[in-house]
């Protein structure tokens, strides 16, 4: 890897995690608000408050990093589908048999 690679994936790994920090502290925050520990606009809407921040900080923590992390995966090599892996077209008699569960 190059030093500007280098500092990229490191951003992207910091970006990551922030992300999943940012989304873990929501939803503490939230339960927070559901339990009535925090009082912000009085009671019934503040357990509403309370679970649109839990709901937001789940997309957060399990969601965002999943789409950034696809969005930022190196693309396949050109005329390889499986990026860099090859494999062989052709069947054998002994792989067909354990697809099918032949004998």
């Amino acid at each position: 890897m190059s030093n500007e690679q280098d500092r990229l994936a490191k951003k992207r790994f910091f970006a990551l995690s922030a992300m999943r920090i940012v989304g873990a502290l929501f939803i503490m925050a939230g339960f927070v608000l559901i339990r009535g520990g925090w009082a912000i606009a009085g009671q019934p809407t503040d357990r509403w408050i309370g679970v649109i921040v839990v709901v937001t900080g789940v997309f957060d923590f399990a969601i965002m990093p999943r789409v950034l992390g696809r969005r930022w995966r190196t693309p396949p090599a050109p005329g390889n589908a499986f990026g860099g892996l090859r494999r062989s077209s052709r069947r054998t008699a002994a792989g067909a048999s354990r697809l099918t569960g032949a004998r």
